[in-house]
């Protein structure tokens, strides 16, 4: 047991880690307690999700952090943009630090995913729990949803499919929302 009391506490140190230096660039996180969260289940616009809800009120919070990096120079501040040589007072972005903050969001998403596996009770299989879809897409509707104060995955149940030919899903509630450094992961 206590074996397993040290992986969650690595994986949460890493997570933490990962989240605040590589992503957030030590920038305070808006307080999540004062979000009220609605959502629509049967809209299907795409790039839709539970924080684009009009019931919702995020006071436009949910981006936060691409306001910073635009705002001023703080693309420029944290490396992923430079000075355009171009266009005096422009920014051009460094294509090799979009690549380096691209690695560190995979990284975090490995932590939280081992996090998530381990303390969320019987976890989904592989291809049911790495197909979560947060906001509706081309392909396909989103499965993260917000129901009742609860953060909701509907994730499909593929071992019944071939029999059946339908697709089923196993619903999986989160009530309360993982604060890890006060920074909102659900």
């Amino acid at each position: 047991m206590e074996d397993l009391r040290k992986l969650l506490r690595d994986q949460m140190k890493a997570t933490k880690a990962v989240l605040e230096n590589e992503l957030l660039f030590h920038q305070k996180v808006p307080d999540p307690q004062g979000f009220q969260f609605n959502d629509n289940w049967g809209e299907r616009k795409l790039r839709y999700n539970f924080l684009h809800d009009s019931r919702s009120e995020t006071s436009g919070q949910y981006n936060w952090l691409v306001q910073w990096v635009l705002k001023d120079n703080h693309a420029v501040s944290v490396g992923l943009a430079r000075l355009s040589r171009v266009v005096d007072g422009g920014r051009e972005w460094v294509l090799s630090s979009l690549r380096k903050y691209e690695i560190s969001v995979q990284h975090f998403l490995e932590h939280l995913l081992v996090l998530v596996h381990v303390s969320a009770g019987q976890p989904g299989r592989g291809k049911e729990i790495l197909g979560t879809r947060y906001l509706n897409t081309l392909t396909g509707v989103r499965n993260l949803l917000w129901y009742n104060e609860s953060l909701m995955l509907a994730m499909p149940y593929h071992k019944s499919q071939a029999i059946a030919k339908k697709q089923r899903y196993l619903y999986l509630l989160k009530s309360s929302i993982v604060i890890i450094g006060n920074k909102l992961t659900f």
